[in-house]
């Protein structure tokens, strides 16, 4: 660049980096199972690593007709929680759970997807009656 006030002159170094396409990764650990008193709050955390980006659901494992599985041999699940056009990754990497009940209690599962393939993480979640301390 140069002007009548006089010139500048920069250099620039571009690395490009072959990008490895992949399946979603998940943090290893998480979800951690969780034991909790009823009327609780209750967070389970995905750190999801991702590249293209990824499709991020929470699902809670479920029972129809007494059974966890289905005849096709998968899970039987109900989605709790899914990406909508405003949310942002880490938004969807947190379940909440509040004032849980006995109900709640059973297996949660962090479903991560992108274009190459799915990754997933599953947790469980206990819910206990609070205990008193024997007074002495």
């Amino acid at each position: 660049m140069e002007n009548e006030y006089g010139s500048i002159n920069h250099t620039y170094q571009l690395d490009v980096v072959e990008r490895s396409p992949h399946r979603p990764i998940l943090q290893a650990g998480l979800p951690a199972n969780k034991t909790v008193a009823p009327g609780s709050t209750v967070e389970f955390m995905c750190k999801v690593y991702s590249d293209p980006q990824p499709h991020i659901q929470w699902l809670k494992h479920i029972k129809m007709n007494g059974s966890k599985i289905g005849p096709d041999s998968l899970p039987y699940v109900q989605i709790l929680k899914t990406a909508g056009v405003n949310t942002t990754d880490k938004e969807m990497e947190v379940l909440h759970l509040r004032n849980v009940s006995f109900e709640d209690a059973g297996g949660y599962t962090c479903l991560a997807g992108n274009s190459i393939g799915l990754s997933h993480h599953s947790t469980w979640l206990t819910v206990g009656k609070p205990w008193k301390r024997d007074k002495p």
